[in-house]
């Protein structure tokens, strides 16, 4: 089964997007903070993250930067209000970047362009 971890610091959010990809025959799960996201990926593996930049204690960019120290490699998805930051974030490893607000529609298409999803 494929795997997938969602970090991001609104429950509402990680809830939506967990339970679509759920839905989709992912195994996934999410975190709220950077603390826990390094915890979860340092137990297991994914094939697919979905990031959002701005966190409570700190910036997405840490967990892009914590996956290349580490030499993981899954698809992740950046998620952010701020579309300026997306470079920064393909520069640093994203697969792709979404802007907020988003809908279920977006992640789909996203999965679609990372061969995750086929309809």
């Amino acid at each position: 089964m494929r795997r997938a971890l969602v970090i991001d610091d609104e429950l509402d959010i990680c809830l939506m997007v967990t339970k679509h990809l759920q839905n989709l025959q992912f195994d996934t799960h999410y975190t709220l903070t950077i603390k826990e996201a390094r915890q979860e990926v340092s137990i297991s593996s994914y094939e697919l993250m979905l990031i959002d930049l701005s966190l409570t204690d700190g910036s997405g960019f840490d967990i892009l930067d914590y996956m290349n120290e580490l030499n993981l490699k899954p698809k992740i998805i950046v998620i952010s209000a701020y579309d300026s930051e997306a470079g920064k974030a393909l520069e640093m490893g994203a697969s792709l970047f979404i802007t907020k607000p988003f809908t279920i529609k977006t992640i789909n298409e996203a999965l679609k362009t990372l061969n995750f999803l086929s309809i």
